[in-house]
């Protein structure tokens, strides 16, 4: 969901806040490990006087999860993680986490049995008002 919604230049995210709106030069998504869970970030910058606005751009992201989340952009991200996994089987590591931290957030090795179905219902679920808080 976090990468359908934040990763490359045709997320929701970087679409609304840098593309649309021009609030920012990125939108930058990232999970912080916890013992059983871990806490997703999503992150821009502003100037002081559009706060406010970017502000609205994620509660109305965050209220409409379902909408900004297609088949084809979840298509897109699968096939990305399925290439980054091929990449990891021939320079064995792909980024210093590998190599430094037995508890980073590993892709699952299972990741072509995720569904598009299940990713919204999972979206509906946990992305929302009651769950996030925005901070700035």
């Amino acid at each position: 969901v976090f990468l359908m919604l934040s990763s490359g230049l045709e997320s929701a995210l970087y679409q609304e806040i840098r593309v649309k709106r021009g609030l920012s030069y990125y939108s930058d998504a990232y999970s912080v490990p916890l013992i059983n869970e871990s806490i997703y970030i999503f992150s821009a910058c502003t100037e002081n006087k559009r706060v406010d606005e970017l502000k609205n751009v994620y509660s109305e992201i965050i209220e409409n999860v379902d909408k900004y989340l297609t088949e084809d952009r979840f298509n897109n991200i699968i096939s990305s993680l399925n290439i980054r996994n091929e990449t990891k089987k021939i320079l064995r590591y792909d980024n210093m986490c590998d190599l430094t931290r037995k508890d980073c957030i590993q892709l699952p090795k299972n990741i072509n049995k995720i569904t598009f179905d299940k990713v919204v219902g999972a979206a509906k679920k946990y992305i929302n008002q009651k769950n996030m808080v925005i901070v700035c």
